[in-house]
């Protein structure tokens, strides 16, 4: 099961409402006194009718399907069956049933959120089950914020028309917080149907359960959300067993449901204990001799929660010891030989559990061998913890840290002055950190790590490897102070520590002393010159070895002071006279508008999310789902044709053809595929290969027009030989019908783009909600590129968004673009254009849209960010040569600013004044003339 967004045209619909699911009454009492409603509409069969056009619509930019028009994508399918934008009542679950016909349907929908309509997203044909059977089924839609209309598209490839197709939305009513601690007390906890509002069964076939023998245990995910939150879950679950039913079984498929923070729900009615029969498998032997098992998310591009990961390996190894079924080995499910621990996949078509998450149940260290661990009797259930590191903390005490095992909930430490390990202390912990103390100073100890049961000293796993950790020679130096302070110096003093050769002072300008710098000194007092004025400042002193810089006591308390203003203050006129060269002074780097790259981080740095950070930066705009292909230029690409390496699974894409190429042609090994101009008619094109050193053309290719190659990824050949990596299409794009050359175009899903941009506009290391920040703001600054009329729409220099393709791509900032799928910024129906700059200074620059307004940033400025304020010398020779008319530069004149920020802002109007004649220029001109950091800058 799996999620893709697309966006469609619009038809006429017939509206029927009320159709019960159970019963005449299709309205379901919760437990917490709030009503679960389902309603179903059908959907009009649209045979023989040729769509018109597509109209215009909110978010026209990144709402067709596919790849954009002109890049050889789309849907070139009329729809066997259409429900037009309909209202309907508030809902967080939609899904599609039909019976009989349509075997291979592909069906969209579309929901209306706050008065905008979001893109379409594909919903996966689910297995029907092959003994509750009942209508055919799409996996069902969560929409987190809620929806008032749906709009459904089907389409079929072979022509076969589904039956009584009808669109299911359901309100699960409101949910309050369901606590572990309230479920029933089975190891492990697990909360009853009750508490979670399950609607009582009343059909024979769930009333009188039908129950088979444990063999094993099928993994899926629920697909949808995966930042639903806690106060949700209970309605995620409510509105699944109402979709359920509504598709004729008798109760919820799933036999368990763990949710993102590790609550396990009871699923299907009959007992917990019990093999009761379920529908979530589509085959009657997964069904019936396996424990189903839902993690609740969409784990294709992200790995299950550690949450999650630990409690459905807590309940498997639960309900494998009831049965005493092993975990490793195999066993026969219809005719198939299977492991004991599957994933959905395995027994059927289909993507669930996930891609990530069917890893996790299969790799080394996956849920096979978490379960195995837990069942093996008199063996360790995990390894050894890995990553133990042992620090100084104080004279007397070190700080021990390593990495979670996953599961674990309590961790002893072993603590010796002997590397034999004799003569040990214990000290407990429930984290993966803490500290230890009645140590003595200046000492060495050794130290390893193991897991313990929680309630007995039973060892879970064996012994770490040691490691060793000194306590610090001295206390921490005493009395940290500010004895004074000038426009760009503090001196400092502190209290001496006997025998110390080495001090250092730690500086920063946050209280947390992020992002610090150093200064060493001999003695217990210096100045710390070469600062800015208007500062504050914060301090704090250790002692260092003054040979090996190893620490040697723990830092002092932190002291603060704040630089006064600068002696020469910040003006808006400079006369120049005979100096060679004027001092710039300024804030900010790059033009300004939109959003601050460093002021993110700042942001984040202080807790902010990513949503409150764009609704800074881009006030007015509002979150959707959007999902297009976008084809972005490969500037670097520039020989006039477009080579890749061999690879297996890679096609060749010209109009109605699609290839797939050869490894081998005529027993040669293909070593490089090019699309090339024809030798004898340039504005033709022809396909070649490579093997060995000589080039061949392949079956005597020749065509007009543009030509593709696809695999999921693929490797450019660059002039030169380097090779970039790319997803999807490399396309050899012919400009126009003249053209002689071949240009590169990568034509890629927005959100694969979006993870080659983040990776080259911000650091990986920067904080998750910057990064998420960004990923949104490029996405949505890719969306508003895509112009269907051209040959491309975006390219791949600082011009446009920086991308490097899968070449580029860092696993924390693709982590940022998955948890951000999909999600752009929108202002009156259209992608927003989201600039953004390195850093704003403190005060955001007016850009040329409504949302793009100059707006306060304090958030720009913290220690780590250089470009808060700077100081920059231009030689006035290079001012003259810039604006040779003025002859020889005698003043610099501010006339104008826009009045945002210190200064009086970011500079509007400057005067040259010269020998021969007085020039005016904006801002922007200076910081490009003169190689400025931005338009925001004095004297």
């Amino acid at each position: 099961m799996s999620t893709l967004v697309l966006a469609v045209a619009v038809l006429g619909a017939t509206v029927l409402a009320g159709t019960s699911v159970d019963g005449p009454d299709p309205r379901v009492v919760s437990s917490q006194g709030e009503e679960s409603t389902l309603e179903e509409t059908e959907v009009p069969l649209t045979e023989d009718i040729v769509p018109e056009g597509e109209p215009e619509s909110p978010g026209a930019q990144g709402e067709s399907e596919g790849e954009p028009e002109g890049v050889g994508g789309g849907d070139p399918d009329a729809p066997v069956a259409e429900l037009e934008r309909t209202q309907t009542d508030p809902f967080n679950m939609a899904g599609v049933t039909w019976t009989g016909g349509g075997t291979d349907l592909q069906v969209q929908v579309s929901y209306r959120h706050d008065g905008q309509w979001s893109g379409f997203e594909t919903l996966d044909v689910e297995p029907m089950d092959d003994v509750e059977g009942g209508r055919h089924h799409t996996e069902p839609l969560w929409v987190d914020e809620g929806g008032d209309g749906v709009h459904v598209r089907i389409t079929s490839p072979s022509g076969d028309l589904p039956q009584d197709v009808k669109v299911a939305t359901i309100d699960p009513g409101k949910d309050g917080l369901i606590e572990a601690t309230s479920a029933t007390t089975e190891r492990p906890g697990i909360i009853r149907r009750a508490s979670w509002g399950a609607k009582p069964v009343s059909s024979t076939a769930c009333a009188e359960p039908r129950y088979g023998s444990t063999r094993g245990a099928t993994i899926h995910h629920t697909a949808g959300s995966n930042t639903y939150s806690q106060g949700q879950a209970a309605g995620i679950l409510r509105s699944y067993q109402s979709y359920h039913q509504s598709l004729g079984w008798c109760d919820i498929g799933y036999n368990f449901l763990v949710d993102r923070w590790g609550r396990i729900y009871e699923g299907r009615v009959g007992g917990m204990t019990k093999m009761v029969r379920g529908a979530h498998a589509g085959t009657n032997g997964a069904n019936t001799y396996t424990v189903g098992v839902a993690m609740m998310g969409t784990f294709t591009n992200v790995q299950p929660p550690l949450a999650t990961r630990a409690a459905v390996a807590d309940l498997v190894a639960w309900r494998f010891s009831l049965a005493g079924v092993p975990a490793r080995g195999t066993h026969t499910l219809d005719g198939k030989s299977v492991q004991r621990i599957i994933g959905h996949r395995d027994v059927k078509a289909t993507e669930c559990p996930g891609r990530m998450g069917y890893q996790w149940v299969t790799r080394s260290g996956g849920l096979r061998d978490s379960v195995d661990k837990r069942l093996k009797a008199g063996t360790y259930r995990w390894d050894a913890p890995t990553g133990l590191k042992a620090t100084p903390d104080g004279t007397k005490s070190l700080r021990l840290s390593w990495n979670e095992v996953d599961g674990a909930k309590k961790y002893v430490a072993q603590v010796s002055t002997s590397s034999s390990m004799s003569n040990s202390r214990y000290y407990a912990f429930s984290r993966t950190s803490g500290v230890i103390g009645g140590l003595e100073p200046d000492k060495t100890y050794h130290v390893r790590i193991k897991v313990e049961h929680s309630l007995r000293r039973e060892a879970l796993s064996p012994w770490s490897g040691a490691v060793r950790g000194t306590t610090y020679r001295w206390a921490a130096p005493g009395s940290m102070r500010v004895r004074s302070t000038t426009s760009s110096s503090v001196s400092l003093a502190w209290n001496a520590q006997a025998g110390a050769k080495k001090y250092v002072v730690q500086i920063a300008r946050t209280p947390d002393m992020a992002n610090p710098s150093y200064r060493a000194f001999s003695t217990n007092s210096g100045t710390i010159s070469n600062i800015q004025p208007s500062t504050t400042y914060y301090v704090r002193v250790t002692v260092k070895h003054s040979v090996t810089n190893a620490q040697l006591s723990r830092y002092s308390s932190v002291a603060s002071g704040r630089t006064s203003a600068a002696t020469t203050s910040t003006v808006n006129q400079r006369s120049v006279g005979s100096a060679s060269s004027v001092t710039f002074k300024g804030h900010g780097y790059g033009h300004g508008i939109g959003m601050s790259q460093w002021g993110a981080h700042g942001g984040a740095q202080k807790g902010v999310l990513a949503s409150r950070i764009l609704a800074k930066y881009y006030p007015g705009t509002s979150l959707a789902s959007r999902s297009r292909y976008i084809r972005v230029r490969v500037t670097a690409d520039n020989d006039g044709s477009t080579a890749v390496r061999a690879r297996s699974g890679l096609r060749f894409l010209q109009g109605s053809r699609s290839i797939t190429l050869p490894t081998t042609v005529s027993g040669r090994t293909v070593s490089h595929w090019r699309i090339e101009p024809y030798a004898s008619n340039k504005r033709q094109s022809t396909l070649r290969y490579k093997s060995g050193s000589t080039w061949r053309t392949y079956k005597s290719l020749v065509w007009h027009g543009s030509a593709d190659f696809a695999a999921p990824t693929m490797q450019l050949v660059l002039p030169g030989g380097k090779t970039v990596t790319y997803r999807h299409k490399l396309r050899a794009a012919r400009p126009h019908s003249t053209a002689t050359l071949r240009h590169t175009v990568n034509v890629v899903h927005l959100n694969d783009y979006t993870q080659g941009v983040v990776a080259r506009e911000m650091p990986a290391s920067w904080p998750t909600q910057a990064l998420r920040a960004q990923a949104i703001a490029a996405r949505t600054y890719g969306l508003q590129s895509i112009t269907p009329s051209a040959w491309y729409d975006i390219c791949d220099t600082t011009s446009c968004q920086v991308y490097g393709g899968v070449s580029a791509e860092h696993a924390n900032t693709n982590a940022a673009v998955a948890s951000t799928s999909n999600r752009v910024l929108m202002h009156d129906g259209k992608p927003a254009v989201t600039q953004y700059s390195s850093s704003s200074g403190g005060f955001t620059n007016q850009g040329s849209r409504p949302y793009l307004k100059a707006v306060s940033d304090p958030w720009d400025n913290h220690s780590a960010n250089q470009n808060h304020s700077w100081s920059q010398a231009v030689n006035k020779s290079t001012i003259q040569s810039k604006y040779p008319s003025i002859g020889t530069l005698k003043t610099l004149k501010v006339t104008k600013r826009n009045g945002h920020g210190s200064m009086g802002g970011r500079v509007s109007s400057l005067q040259l004044v010269g020998s021969k004649r007085t020039v005016t220029i904006s801002g922007t001109d200076a910081r490009w003339a003169f190689g400025l950091k931005s338009d925001w800058f004095g004297f």
